[in-house]
């Protein structure tokens, strides 16, 4: 019970100007007497600070059984604060934020019980603070535990960067000359840890994306570079993907990248390789680097493997992408001895969920889109490869960059020789999100 004697009364504060309704269920007692009441306070309209119940008359003690307070305002929120007075001494009881049509009600025995605009209770204090710190610049970083509240658990989740698109090929219009392949996606690590494993602060290190492969004048492409590794202090890791391999000339495969593990490196532009981690060839280990990937559908928490083409200009169809590891970029597709470049299309594009799109191969190819970021779910998405060249004056299309969150680069598009290749696409760099409760 909230206890009032002839002294004391309840008030309450208002912060906008709006409208509050108040009601108040109480009863006296006078001896062995008990008198049962209710006050209905008009609609407060204005910040104020407005009695809602009463002091009783002298010898009384009046009991309040229950309160309700209603925002019945149609658009503004209004902050109330409900208080106790001796008559000289006030003391605060509640303190709440209340949207337009949301609710607080007191009952006696029960306590407080918040009501949202459609009339479903949300119990007061059933869920504690959370605190979020994300990170997405690569490089040294500091994330420090909350000291607003007390945190009892952290949950870690943390990927690392995409591998770097191969470099497309320039070479004679009568030689078989290849686009870039795809760079690997980067894994994702996930760990709870109760707080009090963790230091006051630890250190966060976001991986650096591969680099992008150079597109070659006369020459093969070069290959993309590797992602490095994101780390959470010295208890969680997640390796970055491969690079793709810069498009070839003849005969030779041009490998996707290695997608990224949770225990090691992805091994890289080797075909039929596995990548770091355990185990090897799926799920945290990622996809392997290389040109045979019928086999491989989808990696869970290791990263997905970059686009490639073999040696008979045969693409790899993408897996679907990592369930939460980075996606592969895509590859640029190729050109026989003779006859118009073929691709990047759908049977070569990026990986993900939110992968980029295709360049346009002909007379005036065009660059290839970045894949979509990482959220606190799933990582990023492959980058689409370069539109390839078939001009004699014009280089090949870039390969789109991977997504924040170990997206690997798409492939740089081939062209023909006095032109350079395009650039692959640069790996999407590591990310992490830190969730303290």
């Amino acid at each position: 019970m909230i206890n009032l004697e002839s002294t004391d009364s309840l008030t309450l504060g208002t912060s906008a100007v709006g409208a509050i309704s108040a009601h108040v269920s109480w009863v006296d007692q006078f001896g062995t007497t008990f008198t049962p009441g209710r006050t209905n306070t008009a609609s407060i309209t204005t910040i104020a600070t407005t009695t809602i119940l009463a002091a009783p008359a002298a010898s009384t003690q009046r009991n309040a059984k229950f309160i309700s307070l209603f925002n019945t305002h149609a658009s503004v929120t209004n902050t109330l604060t409900l208080k106790h007075t001796d008559g000289s001494i006030l003391i605060t009881l509640l303190t709440i934020t209340l949207a337009a049509g949301e609710s607080v009600s007191w009952t006696e025995g029960r306590g407080w019980t918040r009501f949202n605009s459609n009339g479903s209770p949300v119990i007061l204090g059933n869920t504690g603070p959370v605190d979020v710190q994300t990170f997405s610049t690569a490089g040294t970083n500091t994330w420090t535990k909350p000291t607003a509240f007390v945190p009892t658990q952290v949950l870690v989740k943390l990927w690392g960067p995409g591998g770097g698109g191969g470099g497309g090929g320039s070479v004679v219009f009568t030689t078989a000359c290849k686009g870039g392949a795809g760079g690997g996606g980067g894994a994702c690590a996930v760990k709870y840890f109760l707080a009090s494993e963790l230091s006051s602060t630890e250190v966060v290190s976001i991986g650096s994306g591969g680099s992008s492969g150079i597109g070659n004048l006369s020459a093969a492409g070069s290959n993309g570079g590797n992602g490095t590794v994101s780390t959470f202090g010295a208890l969680l890791s997640a390796f970055g993907g491969g690079g793709g391999t810069g498009g070839q000339i003849v005969a030779n495969n041009t490998n996707g990248g290695g997608g990224g593990g949770t225990g090691g490196a992805a091994i890289t532009t080797a075909p039929n390789v596995n990548p770091g981690g355990l185990p090897a060839v799926s799920y945290d280990g990622g996809g392997p680097a290389g040109a045979n990937l019928a086999a491989i559908s989808t990696t869970e928490f290791g990263g997905c493997s970059g686009i490639s083409t073999n040696s008979n200009a045969f693409f790899t169809t993408p897996p679907n992408g990592s369930l939460f590891g980075g996606s592969g970029g895509g590859a640029a597709g190729y050109r026989n001895a003779s006859g118009q470049a073929i691709g990047p299309n759908l049977t070569q594009g990026a990986a993900g969920r939110f992968p980029g799109g295709s360049g346009i191969t002909g007379t005036v190819p065009t660059a290839g889109a970045a894949g979509g970021p990482a959220n606190s779910i799933w990582g990023g998405s492959g980058g689409g490869a370069g539109g390839n060249s078939n001009n004699t004056a014009i280089n090949g299309g870039a390969g789109g960059a991977g997504g924040q969150g170990g997206g690997g680069g798409g492939g740089g598009g081939l062209t023909i020789a006095g032109n350079t290749g395009g650039a692959g696409g640069a790996g999407g760099a590591g990310y992490c999100v830190v969730i303290s409760w």
